[in-house]
Order: C-alpha cells, then structure tokens, then sequence
C-alpha cells in the first residue's frame, strides 16, 4: 500500500511539472510570435561532387570528431589500402598512420585489394557518415559510388628518345 502511495504521488509530482512547464510556454509564445517567420532551410542533399557541401581535410581530426555520427564530404588523397588480418575488413588510408586522418573501411571484403590498391595515389572525394572505431575516425563505405576520384596521380614524363 505504502508503495502505492509513493508511486500516485510520484505521478501527480510529474504531471504538475508537465503544466507548469506547459504554462511557462504558452507565456513565451507571445513574444516568439511577433517576431517575424523565418523560412526553412533546404536540406543538405548534396552529393559527394557537390560544390555546396562543407569539404573537410581528413586529417582535420580537431573539427572532424565532434561531427561524428554526421553526413560528412571529405577530399584527399589516399595514402595506403589494406585488409585486417583475418581479411574480413578492408580499408583505405589518407596517412600512412591511420590514427592521424579519418579512415575509409569495407565491412564483408566485398571489394577486391586489387580495386582498392587503384585509389592509391589519387584524390578522392568521400560522402558518408563519420564514427569512430578505438579512437581511430571513419567512414564505411557501403559502396564504390561514395569515393569520387577527383585528380588522377600526376604521370611522369616519358623520357626523351
């Protein structure tokens, strides 16, 4: 019975918090209403070639880490690709240290070493969504679509004959 009691006074507590938080609302709304409307923004649905999406180094882990769990575009070029020991995961890398840029990482070794090893060298630009794994940033990449190359790697010239 005791607990009965708690639990009925522990509800009324809440629901006259929700009318009083309520009722502080309804006095703001005046004012907000007289201010006048702003349009909405558009939402970002910009592609990994888009010129209007934020591009972010992925070495720029300072601003890189607090958007993590966001949509982010970023553009460099890609150092290194391999795989995990067991061969199950495989990635690309814009350092040759992988904790110092955000890595690009394929679940399930879908794509052959072979595709990877051709993003070596080339500027790529990447759309998806930023985590971190051990302190390590990336973004998997469920598709080749999200890596944009952007500049081959420079060809050297042929030697005069």
């Amino acid at each position: 019975m005791l607990h009965l009691m708690k639990i009925t006074a522990l509800l009324a507590f809440a629901l006259s918090a929700s009318f009083a938080f309520a009722a502080e609302e309804k006095k703001a709304a005046p004012a907000a209403a007289s201010e006048p409307a702003k349009p909405a923004e558009p939402a970002n649905t910009a592609t990994p070639t888009s010129t209007d999406a934020k591009v972010y180094a992925p070495t720029d882990l300072a601003t890189l880490k607090p958007l993590k769990g966001q949509k982010v575009v970023i553009e460099g070029t890609i150092a290194s690709s391999g795989a995990n020991k067991a061969d199950t995961i495989r990635y690309l890398n814009f350092t040759k240290n992988f904790r110092e840029s955000v890595s690009l990482v394929f679940f399930g070794s879908k794509v052959p070493k072979e595709k990877l090893s051709e993003y070596v060298g080339k500027k790529v630009r990447v759309s998806g969504t930023l985590d971190d794994h051990n302190d390590a940033l990336q973004i998997k990449i469920d598709n080749l679509d999200q890596i944009k190359v952007t500049e081959a790697p420079a060809v050297p010239a042929a030697p005069a004959k």
